[in-house]
């Protein structure tokens, strides 16, 4: 039967309770501030992304008065697909475009990390929890080997 490996940050060891009582704030304090430092940089990429799209609207806009005043002096009728299309395939627009997805992925590995950071302060509260109820029982001599 295969067993399941634990993380060494939610291990503890019951012959030194002692040791792992004074340790766990520490673990504990070190992931809250990494989920903080985590949730700032989420928050700084959505304002990023919300930045770069507001960019690409201003682009998009422009790009497309350029276009139609471009062949509004020329003899040929532009149709509104005929403009967007040139407008898609100028490269400042591309360049946003990819930005914009660069972001996009960024954000979502973020929410993935945060996701994962929450899911190790669950695990270590968890842990705190068994600490106390093991020191409980180490106090009342649960794990006595006297045979009296």
């Amino acid at each position: 039967m295969n067993s399941i490996e634990t993380p060494k940050s939610i291990h503890i060891d019951r012959m030194a309770l002692d040791q792992e009582l004074c340790r766990h704030p520490g673990e504990l304090l070190k992931i809250s501030e990494e989920r903080t430092r985590l949730d700032n940089h989420l928050q700084n990429l959505k304002q990023s992304l919300i930045e770069t799209k507001r960019k690409h609207e201003f682009l998009q806009a422009q790009l497309q008065l350029e276009y139609r005043t471009t062949f509004n002096t020329s003899e040929r009728k532009m149709t509104e697909a005929t403009i967007q299309s040139y407008v898609i395939s100028d490269p400042r627009y591309q360049d946003l475009q990819s930005e914009c997805a660069r972001l996009e992925w960024e954000i979502l590995a973020a929410h993935t990390r945060v996701s994962e950071t929450d899911n190790e302060l669950n695990a270590l509260k968890i842990k705190g929890h068994m600490l106390r109820d093991l020191t409980a029982l180490y106090t009342a001599n649960y794990f006595s080997t006297d045979a009296r």
